[in-house]
C-alpha cells in the first residue's frame, strides 16, 4: 500500500487513521456499563455488565455496556452504544454511532451508520444511505444508496480483511483500504482499492483506482470506466473479467520522502473521524467518572467566564515554568514531573467541561431544558460541544486560537471546582 489514488497522504498516514479508528473502539469497548436514554431518570447511572434494548423509543438512545443488544427497535431519532460485544438485529432509526470490540448488524435500517471495532464487524441486510467504518475485520452485505468509506488494520496478521459480499450494493463511490479487499458485490460509482492483496469479482459502474502488491479481476468481474492500478506485480486478468475503458498501470511510488498529492478526501475523513471518536471516548469517559465536577464547572462558567478565564490563563502561564524550574533540582525533580502529569489530566478535564458548557448553550439557544444531569443528556451535549470545537479548530488561526482560549476557560472552572482556594464557602456545585 504505497500511493493512495493521488489523495494527499502517505503510508503512515494512512494506517495512523486505522490505528486511531481501532484504538478509540477498544477504549470504547473498556468504558464502564451505563444506559439511558435523552432524558433525566434516575437510573441513568446504574451500570450493567449487560445492556438490551427494544421497542419503539422516541428519544436518543445511549448504551454502554459488556455487552449491548439492541434488537426489534424502531425510533424516529439516533442511537449511540458502545461496549465489548454489540448485537443490533432489526433495527430502524435515524442514526446510528457505535464502537466496541466486535459488532453484528443484521436487518438495519438507518440514514447513517458511523462504526468501530477493534475486532469483528458483520453487516447482514443493511439498508443505509452512507456508512463510514473502520474495524479489525469486515464483512458487508446490504444496500447503501450513496458512498462507503471503510478501512480495516492493514498490518494485523490475522485480521485485516475487508469483504463486500456478493450481496452488497454501493450506490456511489466506495473507498476500501485493508490488509485484504475483496469485493463481490457492486459499486454503482467508482471503486478505490489499496492494500496488500485486492480482489475483484463484482461489478464496478465507473472506474476503478487499485493499490496493492497483488492485484486479481477474477472471472465475472466487470468494470465499465477505467481502470487504473498500481503493484510491483503484474496486474492477473483472469478469464471472464472485462474493462470497458482503458486499463492504464501507475509504477509505484513511496511516498515518504515525496511531496504529498493533492485532495486529500477520503483519508482525511477517516483521521477526523478517528480523532472525533477518540475525543468522544474522552468526554463520555469523564462524564461517567467526574459528573459532579462537570457539572460544577458548567455553572462556574455561566456564572464568571472572565474569572474562569483568568484563573485558567495564570494557571497554563505559571504552572509549566515552576515544573520545569523544580525539573533542575534533585530534590524537586519528582514533584515537576508530578506537575506535569497533572497537568495532562486537568486539559483533558477542562476540554471535556468546556465541551459541555458549549454543548449546553446550544441546548438552551433550541429552547431544550436546562438541567442535563442525566448521563444521557450529559453526553449528548458533550459530544455536541466536541464537535463544535472540532469544527472551528478547522478554521485557519481564529479556529487555533478560539480552541485554546476555549480549554483554558475550562481550566478555570475546573480549577475552581477543585482547589481549596476556590471552594472557600464548601458549597455544592450548582446543576447546569
Amino acid at each position: 500500500m504505497r500511493l493512495f489514488f493521488n489523495q494527499k497522504a502517505t503510508q503512515r498516514q494512512a494506517y495512523l487513521a486505522v490505528a486511531v479508528c481501532f484504538i478509540a473502539a477498544l477504549l470504547l469497548a473498556m468504558l464502564p456499563s451505563v444506559t439511558g436514554a435523552d432524558d433525566d431518570d434516575d437510573d441513568d447511572d446504574e451500570r450493567w455488565e449487560r445492556v438490551s434494548l427494544s421497542g419503539s423509543h422516541q428519544e436518543q438512545q445511549f448504551l454502554a455496556g459488556e455487552r449491548v443488544e439492541v434488537s426489534n427497535v424502531t425510533t424516529e431519532d439516533d442511537i449511540f452504544a458502545a461496549g465489548g460485544d454489540l448485537d443490533f438485529d432489526s433495527v430502524v432509526a435515524e442514526l446510528i454511532v457505535a464502537a466496541g470490540g466486535s459488532l453484528r448488524f443484521r436487518d438495519i435500517e438507518a440514514d447513517d451508520l458511523i462504526v468501530a471495532a477493534g475486532a469483528s464487524l458483520s453487516f447482514e441486510d443493511v439498508k443505509a444511505e452512507e456508512l463510514i467504518l473502520a474495524g479489525g475485520e469486515v464483512s458487508f452485505s446490504g444496500q447503501v444508496e450513496d458512498d462507503v468509506i471503510a478501512a480495516v488494520c492493514p498490518f494485523c496478521p490475522i485480521h485485516g480483511h475487508l469483504h463486500l459480499k456478493q450481496r452488497a450494493e454501493i450506490g456511489d463511490d466506495a473507498r476500501l483500504a485493508g490488509r485484504e479487499v475483496v469485493v463481490d458485490g457492486r459499486v454503482g460509482g467508482n471503486l478505490y482499492a489499496a492494500g496488500q492483496r485486492v480482489e475483484l469479482s463484482g461489478q464496478v459502474g465507473g472506474d476503478a483506482a487499485l493499490e496493492a502488491e497483488r492485484i486479481v479481476l477474477k472471472s465475472g468481474a466487470r468494470i465499465a470506466g477505467d481502470l487504473r492500478y498500481a503493484s510491483p506485480n503484474e496486474l492477473e486478468l483472469r478469464d471472464g473479467a472485462s474493462v470497458a475503458g482503458q486499463i492504464i498501470e501507475v509504477e509505484p511510488r513511496i511516498p515518504f520522502d515525496r511531496e504529498a498529492p493533492e485532495h486529500p478526501v477520503w483519508i482525511a475523513v477517516l483521521v477526523m473521524l478517528g480523532f472525533f471518536l477518540a475525543l468522544v471516548v474522552l468526554g463520555v469517559a469523564l462524564q461517567l467518572a467526574i459528573p459532579g465536577i462537570l457539572i460544577g464547572s458548567n455553572a462556574t462558567i455561566r456564572s464568571g467566564l472572565w474569572a474562569c478565564l483568568g484563573r485558567g490563563l495564570v494557571l497554563a502561564l505559571l504552572a509549566p515554568a515552576v515544573a520545569a524550574l523544580l525539573m533542575f533540582t534533585v530534590i524537586g525533580a519528582p514533584i515537576g514531573i508530578l506537575i506535569f502529569a497533572s497537568l495532562v489530566l486537568l486539559y483533558a478535564m477542562a476540554f471535556v467541561a468546556i465541551s459541555y458548557s458549549i454543548g449546553l448553550y446550544v441546548s438552551r439557544l433550541f429552547g431544550k431544558s436546562e438541567t442535563a444531569t442525566g448521563t444521557g443528556s450529559r453526553v449528548l451535549w458533550t459530544t455536541v460541544g466536541i464537535l463544535l470545537l472540532v469544527i472551528i479548530g478547522m478554521i485557519p488561526l481564529i479556529g487555533w486560537a478560539f480552541g485554546m482560549l476555549a480549554i483554558i476557560c475550562g481550566l478555570g472552572a475546573v480549577i475552581s471546582q477543585l482547589g481549596p482556594v476556590f471552594r472557600r464557602t464548601g458549597s455544592t456545585p450548582a446543576a447546569a
